[in-house]
């Protein structure tokens, strides 16, 4: 079974695929594209493709604040420290919501910092601002 061709594709003599974006309509070369995973290229140049994201992060921002802070705070957790919110909340409840080193809550609406060892990733606590900045300055001079 052949796949029908896109009417926004071009071919050269050298077989090099070229392609109209579908929002500016600039043929382009493939290194300007968008590529997927699967291996699969997308309907937009880079440029604009990053414009329509842009785009559409800002409507789910204005749609729902609290909910679209949410999905990023779960996104750093994990993606930053491999922690899920849930595995946070379990570290919180164990230091009774307080800073491990000084024992203070966080001021105003800050959530604490999670510490960790920047050469090997492992999480070592929540901190509030100003301690996990004090370890972070210690951990650059090799002091603690």
């Amino acid at each position: 079974m052949s796949r029908k061709s896109s009417p926004f594709r071009i071919t050269d003599k050298n077989g090099v695929v070229w392609q109209a974006c579908k929002e500016c309509r600039i043929i382009l070369t493939p290194k300007n594209w968008v590529n997927y995973s699967g291996g699969g290229v997308g309907h937009y140049c880079k440029k604009c493709n990053n414009i329509r994201r842009k785009e559409y992060a800002d409507r789910r921002r204005d749609s729902d604040p609290v909910k679209f802070s949410e999905q990023i705070r779960k996104r750093i957790l994990k993606y930053n420290y491999g922690l899920s919110i849930d595995k946070y909340e379990e570290m919180l409840k164990m230091q009774n919501g307080v800073c491990l080193i000084c024992k203070k809550v966080s001021p105003g609406d800050r959530r604490l910092s999670v510490d960790h060892n920047h050469k090997t990733g492992e999480v070592r606590s929540l901190l509030c601002n100003n301690c996990n900045a004090i370890v972070g300055l210690c951990e650059c001079i090799d002091f603690c």
